[in-house]
């Protein structure tokens, strides 16, 4: 079994969310003894480029100029699909897994004919066409029910579809009118390997004040996770809480609104060491619009937090009972920030809570053998077939 993986996002993506469920994966079906590699939007040979740059030119010119970027993202997934296929053919690989749906429309046009096992999966808890109307830019409806179709059309040829929560597989096929069968998986992410130094040690890091409540937000910034929500809450939060983002992206939107509010500036970066500023804080948030899963929320419940989070998505497979629940619109984010600020026993509580339940959690190696007995049944199928 020699097993190739897809995905849109670039290298440099992996600090976050899906860039860094993939590595663990990969890493799991390593230690399981298997042959493994991966190809995402950075390994684009030059004529792959220029033919995406091309394409969103063309379909540019019937989009609002605000969608640019969002065309250019899906174009180029197609091509790393396309990329990923024509590998899978050369080199002699058995099975492409593609984490896009988009990436698993381009490798099913180059694999049409060939016996080997492909599959999708699903880092969003919607369909693309509900996920990039109602998340990123409103779609004319002629455009939405085209990326429907082509979407089911792709899952309905696929050999097998996982999800990372039982509810967003769920919610996926009930989106897509298709019915879920034996092709259909709910798979974890494994629990990531991350080390957290004693409190004192990880602030005296960090240069944090001791006498200061940290509370952490975890993400790229993009309108997505909703940052600002967060922002607005601090204005009513005692004057000793201080907000730390980690994320990738534009930071100036957000510390303008800070300084609107008259509020100390967040601190903003970039880290590989999520686990130092995670065994620093106080208190973990997330406020965002959807999750298919919540990586960083998993680490914080890991380090010991308290946890805050809007209950969208698959967050609610993820934390159980172990964590703070606000309402999809952050409406009582602040209610909630503030008793947990007051109620010290609650963190407590709550923290134990997680640590209970990530002692639970399957590691990379556990949740890599799920994905090789996915891989070895569509290795039967394919081969009768």
């Amino acid at each position: 079994m020699k097993i190739l993986h897809a995905s849109r996002e670039s290298r440099s993506d992996c600090r976050y969310g899906m860039g860094r469920a993939n590595i663990m994966l990969l890493d799991g079906l390593k230690q399981n003894g298997m042959l493994v590699d991966f190809i995402c939007s950075s390994d684009l040979e030059p004529d792959s480029i220029r033919r995406a740059t091309n394409w969103t030119r063309k379909l540019a010119k019937i989009f609002p100029k605000t969608f640019f970027s969002t065309l250019h993202l899906m174009v180029t997934a197609w091509e790393t699909g396309r990329t990923a296929g024509r590998s899978a053919i050369a080199q002699g690989y058995t099975h492409l897994h593609c984490h896009d749906a988009v990436v698993a429309a381009g490798a099913r046009a180059e694999l049409h004919g060939h016996s080997i096992a492909w599959g999708v999966s699903q880092h969003g808890y919607n369909c693309v066409s509900h996920a990039l109307h109602q998340y990123i830019h409103p779609l004319p409806l002629w455009f939405r029910f085209l990326l429907w179709h082509w979407e089911r059309r792709v899952l309905s040829s696929a050999d097998w579809i996982i999800c990372p929560t039982s509810s967003g597989r769920a919610n996926l096929a009930l989106e897509l009118q298709l019915s879920m069968d034996a092709r259909w998986h709910a798979i974890p992410h494994p629990l990531p390997a991350l080390s957290f130094p004693k409190k004192d040690d990880a602030r005296y890091a960090l240069g944090w004040d001791s006498g200061l409540r940290y509370i952490l937000a975890v993400g790229q910034l993009i309108s997505l996770k909703r940052f600002e929500l967060i922002i607005d809450a601090m204005a009513y939060l005692p004057d000793n809480c201080r907000l730390v983002i980690l994320g990738d992206g534009d930071k100036d939107p957000y510390l303008l609104r800070a300084e609107s509010l008259g509020l100390a500036p967040p601190v903003m970066t970039s880290t590989d060491t999520v686990g130092l500023y995670l065994a620093a804080a106080d208190i973990f948030v997330s406020a965002s619009a959807t999750e298919s899963f919540g990586m960083a929320i998993l680490e914080a419940m890991m380090a010991g937090l308290p946890v805050v989070c809007t209950k969208v998505g698959g967050v609610a497979d993820v934390v159980g009972d172990a964590a703070e629940l606000v309402n999809p619109d952050g409406s009582n984010l602040v209610a909630r920030l503030k008793y947990l600020i007051k109620n010290p026993m609650y963190c407590t509580e709550l923290a134990l809570k997680s640590s209970h339940r990530v002692r639970q959690w399957p590691d990379r190696k556990s949740v890599a053998r799920q994905y090789l007995q996915v891989y070895e049944n569509c290795q039967k199928t394919v081969y009768q077939a």
